[in-house]
């Protein structure tokens, strides 16, 4: 006869559960039988002596075919067909616990899920990094548990807490807080550019969540409008802290470098620090305060700084061209938020803020000018240490 095993095995990290089965043979209550009755089909394995729905790490087939995969079948267009083959894993799959959902985005290295904790019948957020980018280069699974787990560290408000990493021989990815909302970019693409009082808000929350993440040695390097998150209340919220593709400053201070050589470059040239192009494994905090200039910079007048679309084209703009300041570029912004963004893309990182505490102070004298009261909504109360 197999074991029985207890529904704390399950689900080890919920307090209220755990526990709530002392011996192997005692039986579940009705409220828990339930619950793994109603869970779909899946990969089996075995919770109070019967088949459920959890498998470890496994994924299994979902009941119905996509809708994106069965339009494909049914001869639908070939970028239609292309993108449902980036998919790593098809919409309606359950992959161990996690129900995928819906897809939330894509990038060039990875597809975000909307999903559901099948257990806990709560959403999350899961990024998964596309099989083709794992087979290119095997170090980014290595990367991406590494950098998550520095980025679990980080528990603060204005960023998207990362809950759970895994690895298999097929599937690599995070387990994110699902948050509603959606990201600045899509926001500035609609809305063209923000008001003064706007981008000073948005500023001070971001100032909150990479300051939390500074104080604990990690550093993002890829700042930008696509990964600030505006939830539904307004506030900003950093994704992608310290992740595979960024952070190898932070992970190289715990003595690793997740796998990437230390003069790797890594972010969005049009974003990107001059010390990043020029020095990347040398970048600290204040490569951060740049990027996060560069994106209020671009959402006070709706255009980058520079217009780069690589670390080349890059180079030759920060060599032949100056920073036209926002003043110039957009009549109603006010002085002091030209000012403030300009010493946030100052070249020399050492004519920029050298501590978020400093940059807070100035976004808050920004305020000020604008008239904006005190009462308003503004970042954590631990957001100016440093």
């Amino acid at each position: 006869m197999s074991r029985r095993r207890k529904l704390s095995d399950v689900v080890p990290d919920v307090p209220p559960l755990r526990g709530c089965f002392a011996a192997d043979d005692c039986p579940p209550p009705a409220w828990a039988a339930r619950e793994l009755a109603a869970l779909p089909p899946a990969l089996p394995c075995r919770i109070f002596g019967t088949p459920a729905s959890v498998a470890p790490l496994g994924v299994s087939s979902p009941a119905e075919e996509p809708p994106a995969r069965a339009r494909a079948d049914r001869g639908r267009s070939r970028d239609t067909k292309r993108r449902a083959s980036e998919l790593p894993v098809p919409v309606g799959a359950v992959v161990d616990k996690y129900r995928l959902d819906e897809v939330l985005g894509r990038g060039a290295f990875a597809v975000v899920y909307r999903a559901t904790h099948l257990l806990l019948r709560s959403p999350v957020a899961i990024k998964m990094l596309l099989p083709s980018v794992v087979t290119a280069n095997p170090r980014m699974a290595a990367m991406l548990c590494e950098e998550a787990r520095l980025a679990a560290r980080v528990d603060h408000p204005n960023v998207v807490r990362v809950r759970d990493v895994a690895k298999t021989e097929t599937l690599s990815y995070i387990v994110m807080d699902y948050v509603e909302g959606e990201p600045l970019s899509r926001v500035l693409a609609r809305d063209r550019r923000l008001a003064p009082e706007r981008v000073v808000a948005i500023g001070l929350d971001c100032c909150a969540g990479l300051s939390s993440a500074e104080r604990r040695g990690v550093i993002h390097r890829d700042v930008k409008p696509s990964n600030i998150l505006i939830a539904a209340d307004g506030s900003a919220k950093i994704i992608d802290l310290g992740l595979a593709f960024c952070g190898v400053d932070a992970g190289a201070r715990h003595g690793r470098n997740g796998g990437l050589p230390a003069d790797a470059i890594v972010g969005t040239p049009a974003y990107m620090s001059p010390e990043h192009v020029e020095s990347p494994d040398s970048v600290d905090h204040r490569a951060d305060i740049y990027s996060l200039g560069a994106t209020l910079y671009h959402l006070a007048c709706g255009e980058t700084v520079f217009h780069a679309r690589s670390v080349r084209e890059l180079r030759d703009e920060l060599t032949t061209a100056h920073v036209v300041p926002l003043a110039e570029r957009v009549a109603d912004v006010s002085p002091a938020l030209s000012r403030v963004v300009a010493r946030m893309l100052s070249r020399d990182r050492g004519e920029r803020q050298q501590t978020y505490a400093e940059l807070v102070s100035d976004l808050h004298t920004v305020r000020a000018e604008l008239g904006v009261s005190a009462r308003s909504r503004v970042a954590g109360p631990d957001s100016t240490s440093t």
